[in-house]
């Protein structure tokens, strides 16, 4: 899984970075064969949506160790994440607000971050504050996590397959739609092939590690 998580970095880095080192958007309809990583300016989930699970809470690693995440509890069936990335010996964190969301019979996380000046390239990603959504299996000792993949959903915006109001910017995708709109793309294609494809495996690391 080294290399699904190395790739998955790169995704989060390329999607917005540039057009974020200038503090706004400019929206193309340039077409790129790497759609990077999708937002949404709305969360994916309602309150009647959320769960909460106390197996999540704890710190979870990569196999490549470039990548750590650690789940701690907060208020109303949120969890504080906060996002670690080691590169060269380098180590950039981010603080995320996590939600546990059930769509039908998957469970999803519905990434947003909490405001503070970003210091690593993922909190860089969602400077406004906009939601990410992944996929989540949840073991006793790791975690799978399968992003939405903004090639795939490219290509059936692209085809007609999928109808959703969106923006896209350098070739990266910003979802402007509603909740239920949001909630029906999950719904209806989370078990297309390659619909959620940008994928990490991180493993329970035991306090003292």
């Amino acid at each position: 899984m080294a290399s699904r998580n190395a790739t998955w970095s790169r995704l989060l880095v390329w999607s917005l970075a540039v057009i974020l080192i200038f503090g706004c958007l400019t929206f193309t309809g340039c077409d790129d064969s790497d759609g990077g990583l999708v937002l949404s300016l709305q969360p994916s989930f309602t309150d009647a949506d959320l769960e909460f699970d106390p197996k999540l809470i704890g710190t979870w690693l990569a196999d490549d160790s470039s990548l750590q995440m650690t789940f701690t509890e907060s208020e109303k069936r949120t969890y504080k994440l906060v996002v670690t990335e080691f590169e060269a010996g380098d180590q950039k964190s981010g603080e995320f607000e996590a939600h546990l969301v059930r769509l039908g019979s998957d469970w999803f996380l519905d990434f947003f971050p909490n405001g503070q000046l970003p210091s690593s390239e993922f909190l860089q990603m969602h400077l406004f504050r906009a939601h990410s959504i992944a996929r989540l299996e949840l073991h006793q000792d790791s975690i799978h996590l399968a992003f939405l993949s903004g090639t795939w959903l490219k290509k059936q915006i692209k085809q007609q397959v999928v109808d959703i109001s969106y923006q896209e910017a350098q070739g990266a995708l910003l979802l402007t739609g509603t909740t239920d709109e949001i909630q029906s793309l999950i719904h209806f294609h989370s078990d297309d092939e390659g619909a959620f494809s940008d994928e990490a495996l991180l493993n329970r690391q035991e306090e003292g590690q």
